[in-house]
């Protein structure tokens, strides 16, 4: 099913906040700490109440799932692929816990990594990691799902690596990083099966 005007908005404003929350950060918040830490916080919140209204739409029944929303991305004569927003119950549920739990971090983060120097990066990349995630759980695609995948792994590396002169966390960081490669090529394997699929 096709989502509505409302849904839509909702939906992509779900998707693309933390997104712009992390751009923001680090083009124009990187040196300064309370804006970055804000801009992260109602950022992700701002995706929250997007998810939250979503639900209660659905438990009033106003809304009915699963419903798609996206836009034309590759146009050729024997592949075409949309970026867009699959809403079902699961992913609904688990953009809630993504942006709720999320939330709930990134407030914490606020008092655990005030000593830092790179207070404003920390964010700007929780921030991108978010968006990573959230791109992962409500793809409509096995293309727009890989891209996805490889945006959470390079967030968690550079998040995992925050404290890169410290060897300990350099060294984590390169394994998180060979992991994910690891996991690259069999998702790449489930990739090319579901993207035989989806030209048929």
């Amino acid at each position: 099913m096709v989502a509505s005007g409302f849904v839509s908005v909702l939906s992509w404003t779900m998707l693309l906040s933390p997104l712009l929350a992390a751009a923001a950060i680090l083009l124009f918040g990187i040196h300064r700490r309370r804006l970055s830490a804000t801009l992260a916080i109602v950022g992700l919140l701002v995706s929250f109440c997007c998810a939250t209204l979503l639900f209660l739409r659905v438990l009033q029944g106003s809304l009915v799932l699963p419903v798609e929303t996206a836009v034309q991305w590759v146009a050729l004569p024997d592949l075409q692929i949309r970026f867009g927003i699959l809403l079902d119950q699961l992913s609904l549920l688990m953009s809630l816990v993504v942006t709720g739990v999320g939330s709930a971090i990134f407030l914490y983060s606020v008092g655990y990594m005030a000593g830092d120097t790179a207070f404003s990066r920390y964010f700007g990349m929780l921030s991108f990691f978010v968006f990573s995630m959230l791109t992962i759980v409500l793809s409509n695609n096995w293309v727009e799902l890989f891209i996805g995948w490889e945006l959470v792994g390079f967030s968690s590396y550079m998040l995992i690596g925050h404290w890169y002169a410290k060897p300990a966390a350099a060294e984590a960081g390169k394994k998180a990083f060979m992991v994910n490669r690891v996991a690259d090529f069999a998702f790449l394997i489930f990739f090319r099966v579901g993207l035989d699929e989806q030209v048929r």
